[in-house]
Formats: C-alpha cells, structure tokens, sequence
C-alpha cells in the first residue's frame, strides 16, 4: 500500500504532506495507567511508527502525529485530549502547502528519471529479497526451536497437572483442618467471652468495695510502718544482746578466776586443818604427859 501511495502521489514529496493519526488510543485513566506500566506513551509510539515506516518507504525525516479516539466518552478527561489532538490535526493541515501531483504528461518529459527511479526499486527490492530470505531462515529455525519448546512446555505441563491434582487433594484436607480450627475457635470466643464476663463480675466487685479497699490500703501501709519500726527494735536488741554477751563471756572468766582461788583457799584450808590436826595431837599428848607427870 505505501508503495502503491507513493507512485500515485511521488515519493519524493508525498512524505512532506503526510501526519500520522493514531485511533483508539483511548484516554480513561486505566488505558493510562496500562500505557505506563508497559512503559508506552505517544512519543515513544510515534517513534515506533516512524522507524517502521523508514523501512518500507521512502522518507528520512520524523512525522508528527496526533492521538484521536474516535470512540471517547463525554467525559472530561477523554473529551479534553480529543479536542487537542482534532485541533492539532486541524492547525497542521491548515498550515500544510498544497500537494501538487503530475499528470502523464509530466512523467513523460523525463522518461529517464522513471527509469533511474525504478533501477533504484529494483535494486531496493532485491535488497529486501534477499533480507527476506535470511528472515525466513532465522523463523524456520525459531520455528523448531518453538516445537521443542512447546514439547518441554507439555511434558511441564503434564507434571503441573498432577501437582495440580495432588493440591486439590491437599485443599480438601484444608478445608477439613479449617472446620476443626474453625470449631476450636468457636470454642475459644464462648471461653473468652466467660473471662470478659468474669473480668466484668470482678470489676463491678472493685466498684463496690472501692472504701473496703481503700481502708485496707491504709492498714497496710500501718502494718508495714509497724513492721518497719519492730526491725529497728529487733536490730537495737541484737546489739544489746551481743553487748550482754560481753558482758557474760567476762563474767564467766571472772568466776574462772574465783574457782581458782577458791581451789587454793581449799588447799590452804586443808594445808592449816592438817596443821591444826596435828597440834592438837600434840596439845593432847602434852595434855597427857602433864597428867602423868602430876600424878607421880
């Protein structure tokens, strides 16, 4: 069709009074969003476009386009780019010179020019023969390169079959574990509603002996300043006690001593009874001897 376009019109001037327009390039704001994610937008289309067409025409240069869906919605979104795009198409065509064409007559004022034009084509598409004859090679080659895939793709496709079948059987078990949990946390939910019922009963208890409770913390307090006081007493007689103990381990060395002395006054004591003894033995012989002396 470019081919036949640019024998009508001529190949040297047709590409300067040509715009590309896109169709159906629609503007809702998903369409957007699924251009962006494919990394697509208009300048990166129109530079598609063009280098697609530099292969099969006869043109150098880039040609502006516009975007116009034929199809938008009264929407203000759609209806804002249609109206920028027919408005730009418009300006274009506007400013754009006229196309002047050649009828026979002017062709055939220069019939060598037709000739060198076709050489030129002929050349060009044996060129394109022949790239398409290496094309048709790399495909028959991509071609068994795809059977032998699309066979791998089969025998993983026959394997993912049966994990497909063991999963189903796995999800019954699922769905089975999932009714016992599901009855186990129905039984959880009646328990925790039991222990929010207590904490209820509990905290409505609190409420009403709140003064109970309060008196209780003041006799508390009481008893653990007691019990704070009776440790002072008990560390006061502890020291106490280790002073008497003291005193008592002198004393005890103190009546040591006494029984010491009391051992030698014992001694003694015996010491001057024998002494006495024995006076008085001699006193009673003396006494004796006397007598008999006074007698004779």
């Amino acid at each position: 069709m470019i081919a036949l376009m640019e024998a009508m019109f001529g190949r040297t001037n047709m590409w300067d009074h040509v715009v590309i327009e896109v169709t159906f390039w629609s503007y809702d704001q998903r369409s957007i969003d699924e251009r962006e994610r494919a990394g697509v937008n208009e300048t990166t289309a129109l530079k598609d476009i063009n280098e697609n067409l530099k292969t099969i025409a006869h043109f150098n240069k880039s040609l502006e386009g516009v975007f116009i869906d034929s199809h938008a919605y009264p929407i203000e979104q759609e209806q804002m780019y249609f109206t920028k795009y027919t408005s730009k198409l418009w300006t274009m065509a506007s400013e754009m010179s006229t196309l002047k064409f050649m009828d026979v007559e002017d062709i055939l004022e220069d019939p060598r020019v037709c000739q060198k034009e076709t050489d030129c084509d002929c050349d060009v598409i044996n060129g394109r023969l022949d790239e398409m004859e290496k094309n048709m090679t790399k495909i028959s080659d991509d071609v068994v390169k795809v059977s032998e895939d699309v066979t791998q793709i089969s025998d993983e496709v026959a394997l993912v079959s049966d994990d497909v079948t063991a999963n189903g059987l796995a999800i019954l078990d699922n769905k089975d574990n999932i009714g016992l949990v599901s009855g186990r946390v129905t039984m959880a939910n009646a328990n925790i509603n039991k222990v929010n019922l207590r904490v209820d009963e509990m905290d409505f208890y609190v409420d009403a002996h709140g003064e109970d409770i309060v008196r209780i913390d003041g006799a508390m307090s009481a008893v653990q300043n007691d019990v704070a006081t009776n440790a002072d007493a008990i560390s006061t007689n502890q020291d106490d006690v280790a002073t008497n103990a003291d005193a008592i381990s002198n004393n005890q060395h103190d009546v040591a001593t006494n029984a010491d002395a009391i051992s030698t006054n014992q001694n003694d004591v015996a010491t001057n009874a024998d002494a006495i003894s024995r006076i008085d033995s001699a006193l009673a012989k003396a006494t004796t001897t006397g007598s008999d002396c006074a007698n004779q």
